[in-house]
């Protein structure tokens, strides 16, 4: 039985004066982003394939493992559909492994059924699917630490590495690619846990997770990697194949490029950011660290540089695709009674759990509706910051191409030729529950 937690109030915290604190008018705008796009990407990824020399690298009737992770990739269905075509072509026999660590409530099912969702069925990418959470021990690196991989792809031929190469905290420098996902996502829960556990408060996640790969690769026959850098509207940008032995010297290059493509608001300070959802398909840490600005600092307590400073943060709702999931919650300030209802508490804490992560799965102030849970940020922020307010409302940290601004940031609209405005000034319209949808 899950546990619950009582959401019930006896005596509400929003104070009859709290409720009546007056919200500003925003606006909405777009910010028209210069950013490239694949307009093809079947064919982009067949050419890349065809670039390195995908034929010649495993023999016919080899059975070559191909990876899928649980991240909400617009691209890859197609993708993996064109990676298993030229497999077959080649006369391979390829099959998709999920490889998500943890997720899915750490189970094979709930694993399937991610990729089900983002649309990786057997049917659609014409391969089947092997889901399994056991793993083996592929060996140990020199200070002890082992490395595993899911039982599937260690029984294979080949393993084709597939991944979306992204900034998954500001300060690691390979972040979510295709290096993680051969250690940590193909390592499923016991190689998550394993790998977060020998580097739990120290900066050396990142590299000690090069080091894995490099036992992979000398352990089972990782014969490419195929890397999706998706541009500013989470769309296509770039798909790059890479030979596993050059992934060392070449990931860190395709992290730093990736991470230039995030979309990112224009404004460098704000009061209030609100965010209509979260969730493990909006980021991989539920709220894209680069667009809230958290964590300041990495795990040596070092500044990280180039980050906004958002005083508050309030998150609405967790995505459906999340399951629950709302890790990443404990980086943001206040949530809803909604959000907090719709958390699967083993799904985040198993996450959690396997990530030596506590932090990120700490509760916010918990508010009854859209409205108090604004009413509270903009109240935290002082009486000099309400009188101004500073306010952003968008879709998520992954859709942030159209948003609404406060009356406060209206100039911007005239002094940054990339925003468009959508809309005149208009107050923020809550319904009778005083929620925005």
């Amino acid at each position: 039985m899950q546990p619950t937690i009582s959401l019930d109030y006896a005596k509400s915290p929003v104070t009859p004066e709290i409720a009546t604190l007056a919200l500003p008018r925003v606006m909405k705008v777009r910010h028209n982003f210069q950013t490239p796009e694949i307009a093809d990407v079947r064919a982009a990824t067949k050419a890349e394939l065809h670039r390195v020399g995908l034929a010649g690298r495993f023999r016919p009737g080899a059975k070559v493992a191909i990876t899928c992770g649980s991240r909400g990739i617009a691209s890859l269905p197609d993708v993996t559909a064109a990676i298993v075509a030229e497999v077959k072509r080649l006369g391979g026999e390829p099959f998709i492994v999920p490889s998500m660590g943890s997720h899915g409530g750490a189970t094979a099912e709930g694993q399937r059924t991610i990729l089900k969702e983002i649309g990786i069925t057997e049917e659609a990418v014409g391969a089947p699917i092997k889901a399994t959470m056991d793993v083996v021990e592929l060996g140990r690196l020199a200070r002890g630490m082992p490395v595993y991989m899911d039982k599937y792809a260690a029984e294979a031929d080949a393993i084709i590495l597939l991944n979306r190469i992204k900034t998954h905290s500001p300060w690691g420098h390979i972040g979510s690619g295709l290096m993680k996902v051969s250690t940590i996502g193909l390592g499923k829960q016991v190689g998550c846990n394993s790998i977060h556990a020998w580097t739990v408060g120290t900066a050396q996640l990142y590299h000690t997770i090069v080091e894995a790969f490099q036992l992979v690769r000398q352990t089972k026959p990782v014969i490419l990697g195929v890397g999706i850098l998706d541009n500013a509207y989470a769309r296509p940008a770039k798909i790059v194949a890479v030979e596993p032995e050059a992934l060392p010297e070449v990931e860190p290059g395709l992290r730093q490029e990736a991470a230039q493509l995030v979309a990112r608001l224009p404004f460098q300070e704000l009061d209030v950011l609100v965010l209509d959802e979260m969730g493990k398909n909006t980021s991989p840490g539920g709220v894209d660290p680069l667009v809230i600005g958290r964590p300041k600092t990495d795990p040596d307590g070092k500044q990280i540089p180039g980050l906004p400073n958002y005083k508050r943060v309030v998150v609405l709702s967790v995505t459906p695709q999340s399951h629950g999931n709302a890790i990443g919650v404990g980086n943001v300030d206040v949530i809803t009674r909604r959000l907090a209802s719709n958390i699967d508490w083993y799904a985040m804490y198993m996450n959690s759990i396997s990530a030596c992560a506590v932090d990120g799965v700490r509760l916010p102030m918990v508010l009854p509706s859209d409205k108090e849970a604004i009413q509270i940020a903009a109240l935290a922020c002082g009486m000099q910051a309400r009188q101004n307010l500073k306010l952003v409302r968008a879709r998520s940290t992954l859709k942030i191409a159209e948003f609404y601004i406060s009356e406060a940031l209206a100039p911007a609209v005239k002094e940054l030729p990339q925003l468009e405005q959508l809309s005149e000034l208009a107050p923020l319209a809550f319904n009778e529950q005083g929620n925005l949808f």
